[in-house]
């Protein structure tokens, strides 16, 4: 197979492969929302990832257009005047005029996601390093009244510059695109600036801060029990003798079965178990934003820099697969965050049991008033039966 060929072929998956991606990211979002602000889950961090949840749908929501417009059968129509020719539908003049509004929302809702995921990886830093001053701030949300709106102020002035045609699609001198060159000059610096906050420094503070995340659970020992580590070192005193306050018998024997078991190799076991989930959960968090995220920075540069914007299929088969990646992202964030959490997992299943069983209630509520009047009683207690059981069972869960 051609080069040529082989990424036509890439393009044409990826641009199937878009209403799957939707749905899937679309429906995973919105149970991630549902799961992480329920009353038993709810905290600043989760506050976080249901705020990146919400632009990771919006995002896909403004990239549906973008995606349309690569459907013949959505650009052109018969002709009224003549069947025989085609011509632009409604829905491609409207993209066409508003397609720069619509990369300024995708943009700005990919970079606020990503900002917030940089909030969420500081606050799990954080909750490790200063753990009873994370749970303290954690159980208070106000933080996130100032965190959010100054996120998404901060991405929305970044890719403000989007919205400003820098290429006028009507206008051609030569065979060649016309540009302005002051608004050219001007875009090329918000670009710079937009690469730096967008890209850059997200991806530095993600590998910084998820590095010294694995760093202190290595080493949690060393840097949470500095004093205890000194005392054992320093007394000749047996690690078993309880602490003066602890005089009954039943306080010495907890302390004792509680440091046994802490230095039990089940105990170790357990803890580096959990280490390598967390370790193996981060670096497939900052691997995928690398590999989603990067490529498609740097084809954006590109473009805007050499001004080649579609200038060779080739080129419009590489802006099709990378911005598939950057989608991909979006959907994988549910499971990187979510899913890997056996306590969210735990919630989720709780959720949607209990939504089947009020479900099912509701149906069988339903049918029972279009049944005759003479069987209503015992219909009735058969269906007060079944939603106690449901309602059991959703309690159990």
């Amino acid at each position: 197979m051609e080069l040529g060929k082989f990424f036509k072929f890439l393009a044409n998956v990826c641009e199937y492969m878009f209403p799957f991606l939707a749905v899937l990211g679309i429906a995973g979002n919105i149970i991630t929302m549902i799961v992480l602000l329920s009353r038993s889950m709810r905290s600043r961090t989760n506050q976080l990832l249901a705020a990146a949840a919400l632009c990771d749908i919006l995002y896909l929501v403004a990239m549906s257009p973008n995606q349309m417009s690569r459907w013949p059968s959505l650009i052109y129509e018969p002709c009224q005047d003549d069947p025989k020719k085609f011509c632009p539908t409604y829905f491609a003049l409207m993209f066409v005029q508003y397609k720069h509004n619509i990369a300024f929302f995708s943009n700005w809702f990919s970079a606020t996601s990503t900002w917030f995921i940089v909030a969420v990886s500081f606050d799990r830093l954080y909750a490790i390093k200063a753990p009873f001053s994370a749970r303290f701030q954690s159980l208070c949300s106000r933080h996130n009244w100032i965190t959010i709106p100054l996120i998404a102020l901060g991405t929305g002035m970044t890719c403000f510059h989007l919205n400003f045609k820098l290429l006028n699609d009507h206008q051609t001198a030569n065979g060649t695109m016309t540009y302005d060159t002051t608004k050219q000059q001007i875009i090329h610096v918000f670009t710079i600036i937009q690469l730096i906050t967008h890209i850059c420094v997200p991806v530095i503070l993600l590998i910084g801060l998820n590095s010294c995340l694995i760093y202190y659970l290595r080493n949690r020992l060393k840097h949470f029990f500095p004093v205890r580590s000194r005392s054992v070192r320093t007394s000749t005193k047996s690690d078993d003798v309880p602490a003066p306050l602890l005089n009954n018998e039943t306080s010495d024997r907890s302390e004792v079965v509680r440091h046994h078991s802490s230095s039990s190799g089940v105990w170790n076991q357990h803890i580096n178990k959990a280490e390598r989930h967390v370790t193996y959960t981060v670096i497939a968090i900052v691997t995928c934003y690398i590999l989603s995220h990067v490529p498609s920075a740097c084809l954006y540069v590109y473009i805007k820099f050499q001004s080649t914007l579609y200038n060779t299929k080739n080129m419009y088969h590489f802006v099709q697969a990378f911005t598939t990646l950057v989608t991909i992202s979006k959907v994988a964030n549910f499971l990187l965050f979510c899913m890997s959490s056996k306590h969210f997992r735990k919630e989720m299943k709780k959720k949607l049991c209990c939504l089947f069983c009020t479900m099912r209630e509701g149906a069988s509520q339903k049918e029972s008033t279009n049944q005759p009047r003479t069987r209503f009683r015992s219909l009735l207690l058969n269906i007060i039966g079944d939603s106690t059981a449901h309602t059991n069972n959703c309690s159990h869960e």
